[in-house]
């Protein structure tokens, strides 16, 4: 394994990524951080978008363009959104995994 990834940097080096690798790398280590605030206040935001109603014909549009993205299994039934979102709903429906 250790092979393996002395390979890797070695090839990152010989392509020339080295900055961007480490710059994308940074983000990682406090990323964690995100967790205790920035994703909770992003995610009602998202919601508040969601529920207003001038927003309805764009979030129509973002639907219509999701069904023909995601190929949904035979016998889907679309079920309320009763607190959770459509496209979780939807996801974990097609791929039989829950996300939260």
């Amino acid at each position: 394994m250790q092979n393996y990834m002395d390979s890797i940097k070695r090839l990152i080096a010989a392509m020339g990524y080295q900055s961007f690798i480490v710059g994308t790398m940074r983000q990682s280590w406090f990323a964690w951080l995100f967790h205790f605030g920035p994703y909770q206040l992003a995610r009602w935001r998202v919601r508040r978008w969601e529920d207003d109603p001038g927003n309805q014909a764009t979030l129509e549009h973002m639907t219509e363009f999701a069904r023909r993205n995601l190929p949904l299994p035979p016998g889907y039934r679309p079920r309320s959104r009763s607190g959770d979102s459509s496209r979780r709903a939807i996801a974990t429906e097609s791929t039989g995994r829950h996300f939260s």
